[in-house]
């Protein structure tokens, strides 16, 4: 049994893959719905999220599963209400939702007690809101220290891929970024000369 943590566009893409593996998998989530930051909640929720009048940065189709397309309907450059619902059609259509746990907050994970023997994980959960707290066992925990001290391709250089790649280099010895085409790479502008931006 493989545990996912948190059930945004990445959890659920886990859930997915682990599905098509024949892997007994369970996602737990601490709020009452998928999508993650996509779903718009206001300033008095506990959980954060876009802000109400965001749009995704990226054209639909640069930003679509491979094998699941936005609407046709759908703009081009999707409001993020849209995004929340592009994903609950993506959790329906490859039944998801019976693999996520709502309301379920992930406190701690650890090594099981007989971990060098069998690599499993001991999961601490709390339900909300009943705070009722209990540990469950599973089989694997995927992090980027499993890239630790190697030689990292990363392929695509879009919004995604910089950030895998910006990821992977706190752990792993190198890390490449393959492209198509060439591409221009800036580090942190706030340390940019001001003149040299607006020019």
């Amino acid at each position: 049994m493989i545990a996912v943590i948190g059930a945004g566009s990445t959890g659920l893409t886990a859930i997915k893959a682990c599905k098509e593996e024949g892997i007994d998998v369970i996602c737990f989530e601490k709020s009452d719905s998928i999508s993650g930051l996509w779903h718009y909640r206001d300033e008095r929720s506990k959980y954060p999220s876009v802000m109400k009048s965001t749009v995704i940065n990226t054209h639909k189709e640069m930003s679509a599963f491979s094998d699941f397309p936005p609407p046709s309907e759908f703009p081009n450059y999707m409001h993020n209400s849209q995004v929340d619902q592009y994903l609950h059609m993506y959790a329906e259509k490859f039944e998801l939702f019976s693999h996520i746990r709502f309301n379920h907050e992930v406190i701690n994970v650890s090594k099981f007690q007989d971990y060098d023997a069998t690599g499993r994980w001991k999961i601490t959960i709390k339900t909300l809101p009943e705070q009722e707290i209990f540990d469950e066992i599973y089989d694997g925990v995927m992090t980027a220290d499993s890239f630790k001290d190697l030689n990292v391709l990363v392929i695509g250089i879009g919004n995604s891929g910089v950030d895998a790649a910006v990821e992977l280099s706190n752990v792993a010895k190198q890390v490449y970024l393959s492209t198509r085409r060439g591409s221009w790479v800036y580090g942190d502008v706030d340390h940019m000369d001001c003149h040299l931006i607006c020019s």
